[in-house]
C-alpha cells in the first residue's frame, strides 16, 4: 500500500495540505487563476527549486525510484543540484540486465567495465541465473521478461537473497542529497542555514549530513521511510535543528502548463487595448 501511496505522490503535479502556510482557499484561488489565464502569477521559490529536483531526478539510472535533490542558500538561490546515481564510472542498473551477466565470458572486456569482479564472480552469477530461469520457466518461453524488454536486476536485492539480509547499504548509488552535498565542493558554508529540496525526504545517513551543513529547511514530497525525523532531525538544540515542510504548490507538467505565457503579457495588453502602449503615450504628450 505504501508503495502505490508513493508513486501517486511522485506521479503528482499539484499539492495542498491542511499544513500548506497558506491557507488552503487562497492556494485554490492562486491556482484556479492559474488554469484561467496560466502565468498571472510568477511561481513561488519553493515550486522553482522543487520543479528543478523533479527535473533533474530523470537522470537517474534506478530501478527503484529516481531522486533530485537542490540545494540553496537562505534566499532561494541555487548552491547544487544531485541526484540519486552510480559513482563515476560506473554504468547505471538501467543499462545492466541478467542475460548479459550470465552469459559473459570472463575475458569480455566490455562486460567487466559494466559488472564489478564480484558480480562476474560464480557465486554471484550462479544465484542471478536461478532467478532468470525462474523467471524463464514461468514465462515459458524462454524471455525473463516476456516482452522482450532487458531483464533488469538490483544488486542489492539479489546480493541480500545471497546472504538473507536486509541491508541497503549495498546499493550501487549515491543518494541524491548526497551527491548535492558533495557537489557543493568548496562552497559548503554558503549552504548554512540554507534549505534542502528533495522530492523523497533524506535517509538517516542525509539527515546527518544536513545537520552537519546547518540547512536549516528541508522541503520535500514523499516521505522516507525511517527513524530520522525523530532521531535524527529531532535532536540537539531546538534551534540548530531542521524545519521539515512538505511540499505545497506546482511541479512537472502543471508548472509548465500553468507558468507558461501564452503570450508576452506587453503584447496581450496591447491586444486587449486595440492599441500599442507607444500610441497610448503618444496621444497623452
Amino acid at each position: 500500500m505504501q508503495c502505490y501511496r508513493s508513486r501517486c505522490l511522485e506521479l503528482a503535479d499539484v499539492y495542498f495540505h491542511h499544513l500548506a502556510t497558506a491557507p488552503f482557499t487562497a492556494a485554490l484561488v492562486r491556482y484556479v487563476c492559474l488554469i484561467m489565464h496560466p502565468g498571472l502569477v510568477l511561481p513561488t521559490p519553493v515550486e522553482r527549486n522543487m520543479q528543478i529536483a523533479c527535473s533533474v531526478k530523470l537522470n537517474s539510472g534506478c530501478l527503484s525510484r529516481q531522486v533530485g535533490a537542490v540545494l540553496t542558500d537562505a534566499q532561494f538561490h541555487l548552491l547544487s543540484v544531485g541526484w540519486n546515481q552510480q559513482p563515476e564510472g560506473k554504468f547505471p542498473c538501467s543499462y545492466r540486465d541478467m542475460d548479459t551477466i550470465c552469459h559473459s565470458a570472463a575475458e569480455d572486456e566490455t562486460c567487466r567495465l559494466m559488472y564489478s569482479d564480484f558480480e562476474l564472480g560464480e557465486d554471484f552469477k550462479r544465484s542471478l541465473d536461478q532467478a532468470r530461469r525462474t523467471c524463464q520457466a514461468e514465462e515459458g518461453n524462454g524471455d525473463p521478461t516476456g516482452d522482450g524488454m532487458p531483464a533488469y536486476y538490483c544488486f542489492k536485492d539479489i546480493y541480500n537473497s545471497m546472504t538473507g539480509e536486509k541491508d541497503f547499504s549495498y546499493a550501487r548509488s549515491l543518494h541524491a542529497e548526497e551527491n548535492a552535498f558533495l557537489n557543493l565542493r568548496t562552497n559548503a558554508a554558503a549552504a548554512k542555514g540554507g534549505y534542502l529540496f528533495t522530492t523523497s525526504s533524506p535517509c538517516v545517513s542525509c539527515a546527518k549530513m544536513a545537520m552537519q551543513l546547518q540547512i536549516s529547511r528541508i522541503y520535500y514530497v514523499e516521505q522516507y521511510p525511517g527513524i530520522q525525523n525523530r532521531h535524527v532531525l529531532s535532536a540537539g538544540v531546538p534551534a540548530g535543528r531542521p524545519e521539515m515542510v512538505l511540499m505545497a504548490g506546482a511541479v512537472g507538467k502543471a508548472y509548465m502548463q500553468l507558468y507558461t505565457l501564452e503570450m508576452p503579457l506587453k503584447d496581450e495588453a496591447e491586444l486587449r487595448m486595440g492599441r500599442k502602449m507607444t500610441e497610448l503615450l503618444t496621444e497623452m504628450l
